[in-house]
């Protein structure tokens, strides 16, 4: 079981010193939801108020990103927009790689170096933002926020 306030250099130690991308194990330490990047920009911006953030680590690649999240997070079910894994594998780069479209980290962990992100708050504004999309609302659906990146995602979020 994990701690709900683990350190990035808690969960990955000996990924964290490598110059290459490394595949980890999902399940045993952690948990990953990946969502779309406009998605997550947009949770990040809805608790930018909180401290401390809700949200933790979260590597970045094309597109898409994964959180990171504590063990037993699989419940209440995730919406649809996101995509729930206990089990399998992560890639995670090196802290010194950057840029759009390829493989890095967009986030190190909250202000206090939490690197997990708090999967009840997530999972329940992403069923919030998903149920005023499906009902016509403000905020767009999970298939054109993929095509049209938003305002939010010139928000920047990387230290």
């Amino acid at each position: 079981m994990s701690s709900h306030n683990e350190t990035l250099r808690g969960l990955f130690p000996d990924a964290l010193a490598v110059t290459r991308p490394v595949t980890v194990a999902v399940g045993e330490r952690f948990e990953v939801v990946t969502l779309p990047e406009v998605h997550a920009r947009a949770v990040l911006a809805r608790f930018a108020y909180r401290r401390p953030h809700p949200v933790g680590a979260a590597v970045a690649d094309n597109g898409r990103w994964s959180l990171v999240l504590p063990t037993g997070s699989e419940e209440p079910r995730w919406p649809s927009v996101a995509h729930f894994q206990n089990k399998g594998w992560l890639r995670i780069p090196p802290v010194s790689s950057s840029g759009p479209g390829t493989l890095h980290w967009a986030r190190f962990g909250n202000e206090v170096g939490c690197a997990f992100t708090a999967p009840l708050l997530l999972n329940f504004a992403l069923a919030a933002r998903e149920s005023v999309s499906v009902a016509g609302g403000a905020y767009p659906s999970a298939s054109r926020a993929d095509a049209e990146p938003g305002p939010l995602s010139r928000i920047p979020v990387r230290a």
